[in-house]
């Protein structure tokens, strides 16, 4: 039986991005690392995507979604990635979350 692909996988320029990123942005595990959706499948912006081992993703609390944010959004600018028009949408739906790492 053929398995369903994920809902909304990650394109390969997103992935493309991350690639030299080999171990988990939480433990620094590389073991069974993975890109993750931050905020779920609802968009593939790379500003969504979050460098995990499998294990830290299995126990990932979205209490730590700003924090997450906040990382993937440096590494993204440390690299010079500049937000397209999904990007600062997949931003502004999450404004209060980027404003909780201002005040942090």
């Amino acid at each position: 039986m053929k398995k369903n692909p994920p809902k909304n996988p990650f394109t390969g320029t997103v992935r493309s991005i991350f690639a030299f990123e080999r171990c988990c942005w939480d433990c620094g595990s590389n073991q069974s690392v993975e890109l993750d959706h931050i905020m779920g499948r609802e968009s593939d912006s790379p500003f969504n995507a979050y460098v995990n081992c499998r294990k830290c993703h299995t126990n990932k609390s979205h209490k730590d979604d700003a924090k997450r944010l906040q990382t993937t959004s440096k590494f993204l600018r440390e690299e010079g990635y500049l937000p397209n028009y999904k990007d600062r949408e997949f931003i502004k739906k999450h404004k209060k979350l980027y404003q909780q790492i201002c005040l942090e």
